[in-house]
């Protein structure tokens, strides 16, 4: 599935979750963003393709941050709320190591400084409602 939470919230599994959580109806997949999504194993991937779930690379949210701003436009003329959900293992896995401590990590992600910029932009969005973060694993803190 597209990561657990975007399941769940597009209303693939979980139902009852989801409705527990207040979100009914489900999230249309056409107004879920992924960004800075390095790996997905093959269901994942299947699953964001047939359900069209806009990605928005890595390189991205490191570089000039133009794929994100357009999605952003996006969604903010499309829906009435925003909700970032961060999960740190998005961070390069050479970062990780002074952020948090994570159970899945990958090569190539944004530095800190990187993801930094990218929310300073995505936070300029008036539609912006929620934060969230997850995949910290306080198994491996230190």
């Amino acid at each position: 599935m597209p990561g657990c939470l975007v399941a769940i919230a597009t209303g693939l599994c979980l139902h009852r979750i989801r409705k527990q959580a207040g979100l009914d109806p489900q999230i249309a997949p056409r107004d879920v963003v992924m960004a800075g999504v390095r790996a997905n194993d093959p269901l994942e991937q299947e699953m964001i393709d047939q359900f069209g779930i806009e990605m928005v690379p890595a390189a991205d949210v490191k570089g000039d941050c133009r794929q994100l701003c357009v999605a952003m436009e996006r969604l903010s003329s499309a829906v009435d709320l925003i909700f970032i959900h961060f999960d740190v293992d998005a961070l390069d896995q050479l970062d990780q190591s002074e952020v948090a401590s994570t159970r899945l990590s990958e090569p190539n992600g944004p530095m800190r400084t990187e993801l930094a910029a990218a929310l300073e932009i995505i936070m300029a969005y008036p539609k912006v409602a929620a934060f969230g973060i997850a995949d910290i694993n306080p198994e491996r803190g230190r």
